[in-house]
């Protein structure tokens, strides 16, 4: 019997983690668990039976990702999500066999365990100082395959919880995505390394926005389509978005969110260890306002694809203006899901950028 195939296993005792069951296709849930075993996990029912084991091969387990639930995708079309994410790590690790690390085991001979006392010393000095110069080193001798590593799951996890269905026109959207090949064609990028999706957010503050993600994905949300007054206003902010990935701006922030922690992982070469690290970092930079130094980058790249195409580059300043007027001193908060920093100081960026 299934039960009977877990639980006498020799060893440890198999893992459990509570959650939500999603049946397939459905937003309807039940409070459930699932049991891990060497290799597999199972569904408990709601009356504590055990249901099929499945081998890990057999599902698909979402990587880690900074204030969403963990899941775990089942081949019915079942999905089983917690929000536990150390239990269900822990249950994770054991099931892969994985074990967590001990200060002992990373097998570092004299020479690295005497840099690590110089960097212990070092450190809270000259990290301050220096993390940002060497993080931005780490990312770009990175290869373009982390990018799109790290953000693979980014959209897929935000998209129908924090996006929803675009409302516009199918011609409007039509003319968009024309106007986005337009943008991408006279950038540095391959058309192939970048996509463009329109959805509405169901954040209220994100709705008059644009977002890049480290995947090469563009988001634009229907309120910032409905607030512009030409093409040239738009194509800015698709320019700038593009001049956020052209400089993989994404990812040098995830490296610089992961700080010291990524740098070890690198020094004691846990290359799992450094995607996790990564992914997660990733998307939370996602969250974040860029620094104004990577938004006046992104200004210049869009003000040179502008000028290139024709266009007006002072565009999106117009754009900007308007946004500032309608919401007044609430645009200089950058609240959570804001991915740019105030109105006013974006103005002055994208006028440093044009000139």
């Amino acid at each position: 019997m299934a039960s009977s195939a877990v639980s006498d296993r020799p060893g440890r005792t198999p893992h459990r983690v509570s959650g939500r069951l999603f049946a397939a296709g459905s937003s309807a849930f039940i409070e459930t668990s699932v049991e891990f075993g060497v290799g597999s996990v199972c569904l408990i029912g709601v009356d504590g039976s055990m249901g099929a084991i499945r081998s890990l091969t057999e599902v698909t387990i979402d990587r880690s990702v900074v204030g969403l639930p963990r899941r775990i995708r089942f081949p019915g079309g079942e999905v089983f999500e917690s929000d536990d994410h150390d239990r269900f790590e822990a249950a994770l690790a054991y099931a892969e066999g994985r074990s967590k690390r001990k200060s002992g085991a990373l097998g570092l001979g004299p020479v690295k365990l005497i840099a690590l006392a110089v960097l212990a010393v070092l450190l809270p000095v000259g990290v301050f100082l220096a993390m940002p110069y060497a993080a931005d080193g780490v990312a770009r001798a990175m290869p373009r395959s982390i990018d799109k590593a790290i953000g693979a799951s980014a959209f897929e996890e935000m998209d129908g919880r924090l996006f929803r269905a675009s409302r516009l026109a199918p011609k409007t959207k039509s003319d968009l995505n024309r106007l986005f090949r337009e943008i991408v064609d006279a950038s540095a990028l391959d058309p192939d390394d970048v996509r463009l999706r329109l959805r509405m957010a169901s954040h209220k503050g994100l709705n008059e926005n644009a977002i890049a993600l480290p995947d090469g994905t563009i988001v634009l949300f229907d309120g910032l389509v409905e607030v512009a007054e030409n093409e040239d206003e738009l194509a800015g902010v698709l320019a700038h978005e593009i001049g956020h990935i052209e400089h993989r701006h994404s990812l040098r922030q995830a490296v610089r969110a992961a700080g010291l922690g990524l740098l070890v992982t690198i020094f004691v070469g846990d290359s799992a260890s450094l995607l996790e690290e990564l992914a997660a970092a990733g998307v939370f930079a996602t969250e974040l306002s860029y620094s104004r130094e990577f938004e006046t980058e992104a200004d210049v790249t869009s003000a040179r694809i502008m000028r290139r195409l024709g266009r007006d580059p002072e565009a999106m300043v117009f754009l900007l203006r308007r946004l500032h007027k309608d919401c007044n001193d609430d645009c200089e908060e950058s609240g959570f899901w804001s991915t740019h920093p105030g109105l006013r100081e974006r103005m002055e960026s994208v006028g440093a950028g044009t000139e």
